[in-house]
């Protein structure tokens, strides 16, 4: 495939370029998470990196392999493509967290809809949630299944200006800058009950 687009000076995507690097341990990873998690099999594009404005897919592969590859690196996670483990349990963890995304894969909501109406179907999301995700893991490594939790509580509606604007959103478009999915990951961190706060409420 790849010799035939290098003929014709065609640049494949970076999702399809990683999807078929066999040599790409990370990219090897990001596949195996994908293959273990219906959700992210069924709904993640992995031909292109740039969704079309109508595309049923919720994310594109090279969002999930930032996201997958994020998560790993900065909790340190002993995960490999013949053995995810954590990693696999991670994002399973989030999607129980998402119900928007289990509705776009019953087909109970158009993820071009989610694309329009919310932040958490962009890839800014996905790779902001692996940076909390990983904050969770290194700072409460017994308790990041719960701490997730508050991925439910977080309003993630583009409306949301107060929240979004200057952080996911800037002039209310998607901003996807590095600087961007820190300000949102701390964000999310910020939403976790912290242990002071429930014991100030007793």
């Amino acid at each position: 495939m790849f010799v035939d687009l290098n003929q014709h000076g065609v640049k494949p995507a970076r999702s399809l370029r990683l999807f078929y690097d066999g040599r790409d341990e990370e990219a090897r990873l990001s596949r195996a998470v994908a293959d273990a998690i219906p959700l992210f099999r069924d709904m993640t594009d992995f031909t292109r990196s740039n969704l079309t404005a109508g595309s049923r897919k919720l994310f594109s592969f090279s969002n999930l392999h930032t996201a997958v590859s994020t998560l790993v690196a900065e909790a340190s996670l002993t995960a490999t493509a013949e053995d995810p483990g954590l990693a696999v349990d991670f994002w399973n963890a989030v999607i129980d967290n998402m119900p928007d995304w289990s509705a776009a894969r019953r087909r109970e909501v158009a993820p071009s809809e989610l694309r329009r109406d919310t932040i958490h179907a962009h890839g800014i999301a996905l790779e902001a949630i692996a940076v909390a995700g990983a904050r969770m893991m290194n700072e409460d490594p017994s308790g990041w299944r719960k701490s997730l939790l508050a991925l439910r509580e977080i309003d993630w509606s583009r409306s949301n200006v107060e929240a979004w604007e200057g952080r996911a959103l800037s002039n209310g478009r998607i901003n996807r800058s590095r600087t961007s999915i820190l300000l949102t990951a701390d964000l999310i961190s910020r939403s976790i009950p912290r242990e002071e706060d429930d014991a100030g409420l007793r």
